[in-house]
């Protein structure tokens, strides 16, 4: 089960909608770091098993680099050894991505992707290579607001959400392993949340539709809280998957 703790952070807290034009909007700087400890429940025990870092790199006077990285802890690297990295090189003053790399390791399998976003052509290329695949080169068409997972994460922190009611849907369409999903979230309003270590936040709290497949069972299954200011900063999510349920925790900060 480690192996769906990051794939399920990242996936949870990704949101497409606002439409940002400058630099202003964007609620985080570089040099800002993030982390999270993720959980796993099988019954009534919660366990820390793992742990996922989001941090913010200049990469030149017009571009960022975003960059994440999930790793098992090392008590659990003998049941499932977990050691992944995603970066993206986004505009900017408007979070556009440009190229997308993954380099993951997870119990034996690792995939090596990348993706290069060509606005020009409206297209989208796309190097995919796996344990189990020979490498495999395709391009394919670019779709409106479509990002990759790393991006959409700090995309989904630039949303105003006053502009919703309860229950409104938000697209978000999303390039994962070389296939593009429409994928959506549910905004459910504001709620105060209580932490572990009892930290209490002010929190917008929304659900997100999952991919089924091996781990999760699909649908409207994920809950998501973030910060209710101008940062947008993801604080928990939960979800339950096919045996037990994961959670992920944000650090202080």
């Amino acid at each position: 089960m480690i192996r769906s703790l990051f794939i399920f952070l990242i996936l949870s807290i990704s949101v497409c909608s606002a439409q940002i034009k400058t630099i202003k909007d964007i609620p985080f700087n570089v040099g800002e770091k993030l982390s999270f400890k993720a959980y796993y429940n099988w019954g009534f025990i919660w366990v820390n098993a793992g742990k996922v870092n989001f941090s913010v790199h200049r990469n030149s006077d017009s571009t960022m680099l975003l960059k994440s990285e999930a790793r098992s802890l090392t008590s659990y690297d003998w049941l499932f050894k977990v050691r992944d990295t995603f970066k993206v090189t986004v505009t900017a003053d408007s979070l556009k991505p440009l190229e997308f790399y993954r380099n993951t390791y997870e119990g034996g399998y690792w995939v090596k992707n990348q993706f290069e976003f060509d606005y020009a052509n409206y297209l989208i290329r796309c190097q995919l290579n796996n344990s189990k695949i020979s490498s495999n080169t395709k391009s394919i068409g670019y779709k409106k607001g479509v990002r990759d997972v790393l991006s959409s994460v700090y995309f989904a922190r630039t949303i105003d959400f006053s502009g919703y009611n309860i229950d409104d849907k938000i697209r978000l369409p999303m390039i994962v392993d070389g296939k593009i999903y429409p994928l959506y979230i549910r905004y459910h309003g504001k709620e105060r949340v209580k932490l572990p270590g009892g930290r209490f936040y002010d929190a917008i709290k929304f659900t997100a539709i999952l991919i089924p497949g091996t781990i999760f069972k699909g649908g409207e299954d994920l809950t998501v809280w973030v910060t209710n200011d101008n940062r947008r900063v993801p604080l928990m999510v939960e979800s339950k998957i096919l045996v037990g349920s994961v959670k992920a925790v944000i650090n202080p900060f």
